[in-house]
């Protein structure tokens, strides 16, 4: 008989991967140098598998493309952190230091365990 462990609801195998959506939303100073670190905790995992792009929220947050830049582990299998980096859509460039983007706000997916 195998284990199931219960987590927010869901059955759940030790060691398997599952999905979590997260909002996120922005700030009054966009960190232009780093954009914004995301982690396995900030979706309730210890690792991360994999990431989906972004989805819009809102009409405002459609100023802006959301790109993931991923920092792996060292076997290249796990995602460590992820880098969220905002493009603005009509000049294709990166918003500025300190910008605000209070009006962006986003579901992202991930799966991990």
């Amino acid at each position: 008989m195998s284990q199931t462990i219960t987590l927010k609801g869901t059955p759940k195998v030790p060691g398997a991967f599952e999905s979590q959506t997260i909002r996120w939303q922005g700030d009054a100073s966009y960190p232009a140098a780093t954009g914004y670190v995301l982690t396995p905790a900030s979706f309730g995992f210890n690792r991360i598998q994999r990431v989906f792009d972004p989805i819009c929220n809102t009409a405002a947050s459609a100023a802006w493309d959301p790109v993931l830049v991923p920092t792996y582990d060292a076997t290249g299998d796990f995602i460590v952190s992820l880098a969220l980096r905002l493009i603005v859509q009509t000049t294709g460039v990166e918003v500025a230091n300190t910008v605000t983007v209070a009006t962006s706000d986003f579901n992202i997916i991930a799966e991990g365990n």
